[in-house]
């Protein structure tokens, strides 16, 4: 149950849209940077943020997103005012400080999910949650047509959680081209393996983002051993 919440939770970040300078509660600061791109950023720099807010201190971690980006994303809880103060193992990085309000949320953004009285689960806001799920396995790797179709579906249901994949799944009903190439075969440190893995991702979390309108929660199955796509070489 633990796990399936923290994925909740990854989930709702990413589906949350991205603001910055004020950024209303639940929804998620992003935090830019330029830094080195030489070499593999990917795995050798090391970036990560304070996030302070009266007396509490939150860690969050940063992530290289390709060309000489690095991002920070984070999800504040409380309305007012928080500063940040970054922390990183290049120069260009490290001490990047800053501040930003957090404003109240909306009446429809309750936050994400959680367990509540230790039976049952609940909104951050303490809003009860009533899961009625369904499964969209690989949506999110299919052509934008089926992508706002899926949608569109899902928006005139009473779903509130799918069960869904974070890498393609093997059916027959899944006869289309993947839109981004995926890591093919075994998993290298080079730098192009973890470029394909980025370019894959910000699909991903793309697609993340456009559910945000249909107020559906995602419970990630992150990896689904014993099979393999032919021609991607991809074991889900």
């Amino acid at each position: 149950m633990k796990r399936t919440l923290q994925l909740s939770f990854l989930f709702w970040l990413f589906a949350a849209g991205i603001h910055a300078g004020t950024v209303e509660q639940y929804s998620v600061f992003e935090l830019e940077l330029k830094g080195p791109s030489k070499d593999n950023p990917f795995k050798d720099v090391q970036l990560s943020a304070d996030f302070k807010f009266k007396n509490r201190t939150c860690f969050c971690e940063g992530f290289y997103d390709g060309d000489g980006i690095y991002r920070i994303r984070f999800m504040p809880d409380d309305p007012g005012i928080w500063t940040y103060t970054t922390k990183s193992s290049s120069k260009e990085l490290n001490a990047k400080s800053g501040t930003f309000t957090c404003t109240p949320h909306s009446p429809d953004n309750h936050g994400p999910v959680k367990v509540r009285n230790t039976f049952d689960f609940g909104y951050a806001d303490e809003t009860p949650f009533y899961p009625v799920g369904t499964t969209c396995y690989a949506w999110v790797h299919q052509p934008e047509e089926l992508v706002q179709q899926t949608l569109a579906s899902l928006a005139k249901t009473k779903f509130n959680k799918i069960r869904m994949t974070v890498m393609p799944k093997n059916y027959d009903v899944y006869i289309n081209k993947l839109p981004v190439a995926t890591y093919g075969g075994q998993w290298q440190t080079n730098t192009t393996s973890w470029e394909k893995a980025t370019k894959n991702g910000k699909c991903i979390s793309g697609r993340f983002r456009l559910m945000i309108h249909t107020h559906i929660y995602a419970v990630f199955i992150m990896v689904w051993p014993g099979i393999t796509i032919p021609n991607h070489g991809l074991p889900i």
